[in-house]
């Protein structure tokens, strides 16, 4: 589900979005256990999440708009998951301290995520493989940065959410990423 799934969804929405003249990309990236980034909050590195879902609208005209979401998954029991306050993940997740990537090793980059607090960039994956048909079948929803995760949405709906700009972390290319550089010399 986590790479074949959103490719399937996002072809789908793709094929029937060009129809009205919409052009969009949407990836996902399975991203366990890479990138492991350090933060000044733990004493133990945690990975930046599970599954980091970029959506791009492209217009006929204007600029591109961008949004991502980053997951990190958690087997869900009965309702809800809990996460221990001094997780951390949860602590990346719930204040984003400025951060390094350790796994792979980049030197001189430090990330600051602004604002340094929960967002809709980043989020919990839970997964429930009680209540399920077969292996593949497993029950996939979103939930919010707290200590107890409670579902909120599935997989599918959290990604509509993010084809319509209402979920995730709105980030710029690498374009106008020069052009503000430029611009602050």
């Amino acid at each position: 589900m986590a790479t074949e799934g959103i490719k399937n969804i996002a072809n789908s929405w793709k094929e029937t979005l060009e129809l009205y003249g919409i052009s969009t990309s949407i990836v996902s990236v399975f991203c366990h256990q890479r990138p492991i980034v350090k933060h000044n909050l733990s004493e133990k590195n945690p990975e930046i999440g599970d599954l980091l879902i970029v959506h791009v609208y492209h217009p006929k005209k204007g600029k591109s708009k961008r949004t991502a979401l980053l997951l990190q998954a958690k087997m869900k029991t009965l309702h809800t998951a809990n996460v221990k306050s001094n997780d951390h993940q949860f602590l990346l997740y719930n204040n984003w301290p400025e951060f390094s990537f350790v796994k792979p090793i980049i030197k001189g980059i430090n990330i600051n995520i602004v604002p340094n607090q929960a967002h809709q960039g980043a989020k919990y994956l839970l997964i429930d493989n009680k209540n399920h048909i077969s292996s593949f079948s497993f029950t996939y929803t979103t939930a919010e940065v707290d200590n107890t995760l409670i579902p909120l949405h599935n997989l599918a709906h959290t990604m509509l959410k993010i084809l319509l700009f209402e979920e995730g972390k709105e980030f710029i290319g690498r374009k106008q990423l020069k052009i503000k550089k430029i611009g602050q010399n």
